[in-house]
């Protein structure tokens, strides 16, 4: 009689121990959940989108006319100097058409210094009319009489006035530069005699060297380029933004790289 009670005993008890290890592998694992503590902060809305870096203000050192370009010895990353000698070529003798190039592109950047000459006398124009309206719209905005959103707006005018005017002076520049190499290939009408010419092309600004196209010595034809200079603190960023978030991109906003 106690065997029997024994074995009963022995079966309930496994029975137990197999429904509670089904009850164990069958159940749910715990999902894993992250927790934070609420808090009111404000929502930052934002248009994220990729973009290039490139050089506000490039300028191309080119060969004004054909010739055998000497051996560049700058390398990416020198520093130059206004009108420093960045590059050297020997020019070869000119035909007739060669010749009457040469004369056409003397006239044509002539025309382009003009042209940028007088976009610079509009652009000083335009910035010092910009900065008189900032000076009256202080005036009545400390009066109480212009609204915080229309002094920011004279601000943002005179602050993009500015900058156009800067980029105009480098235009001038460039432009000022451009002739000067273009006069410089009537050098080559000269080619062939004694002594050899030389003509030297230099930088017409102050800055860096962010390309050499050309580095080894050898014939290049005219309007060849030959360096890229441009200043590196100088860094614009250019981005394709749809149309949808364009319409939300206010001028001033800030940007985070």
């Amino acid at each position: 009689m106690a065997q029997k009670t024994s074995r009963k005993w022995l079966a309930a008890t496994l029975t137990v121990a197999v429904l509670v290890l089904v009850i164990f592998l069958l159940r749910p694992s715990p999902i894993r959940v992250e927790t934070a503590k609420a808090a009111r902060a404000l929502l930052r809305v934002t248009v994220d989108e990729d973009g290039e870096t490139r050089a506000h203000d490039r300028f191309v050192v080119a060969a004004p006319i054909g010739g055998r370009l000497l051996r560049v010895e700058l390398e990416e990353g020198d520093t130059v100097s206004e009108n420093a000698v960045v590059a050297k070529l020997e020019p070869l003798p000119l035909n007739q058409q060669q010749r009457e190039e040469v004369l056409a592109r003397i006239e044509a950047t002539e025309a382009r210094k003009r042209q940028a000459d007088a976009r610079l006398a509009h652009a000083h124009e335009d910035h010092e009319q910009s900065r008189r309206d900032l000076a009256r719209a202080e005036v009545l905005a400390k009066q109480s009489v212009l609204s915080t959103q229309m002094l920011e707006q004279a601000r943002n005018a005179e602050s993009t006035s500015r900058e156009e005017l800067q980029a105009a002076k480098f235009s001038a520049l460039a432009a000022a530069s451009e002739v000067k190499v273009a006069r410089a290939g009537l050098v080559g009408m000269d080619a062939g005699t004694t002594p050899r010419k030389i003509i030297s092309l230099r930088s017409p600004v102050a800055g860096r060297v962010l390309r050499v196209v050309e580095k080894s010595e050898r014939v290049v034809s005219g309007g060849a380029p030959v360096l890229i200079l441009g200043d590196p603190s100088r860094i614009e960023i250019v981005t394709d933004v749809l149309t949808t978030d364009a319409v939300n991109v206010k001028p001033g906003a800030p940007v985070y790289l």
